[in-house]
């Protein structure tokens, strides 16, 4: 419990003067319930989300949850994929 107060007090103790802008997109790199999460709490808070999928993914719900959606990787394997980020 302490640490959750300490964290509060952290937050309330930046400056207010910082010149920083909304968040207004977010891109979810991730796949299944994580990324429908992600993408559940960025629309509660009024922030697009752009998913990314490969083509073994793009019947997955991720895919149809997000805002915008891309393919990626389009002809490789998963593998050569991730080697390539």
């Amino acid at each position: 419990m302490e640490n959750s107060q300490t964290h509060r007090h952290a937050v309330r103790d930046i400056p207010t003067s910082m010149n920083t802008a909304p968040i207004k997109s977010l891109l979810v790199a991730n796949r299944s319930e994580i990324a429908i999460r992600v993408m559940r709490a960025a629309a509660e808070l009024d922030i697009r989300t752009i998913g990314i999928y490969s083509n073994e993914d793009r019947v997955a719900l991720h895919r149809f949850k997000a805002d915008e959606s891309y393919l990626v990787g389009e002809g490789k394997s998963p593998f050569e994929k991730s080697s390539q980020m």
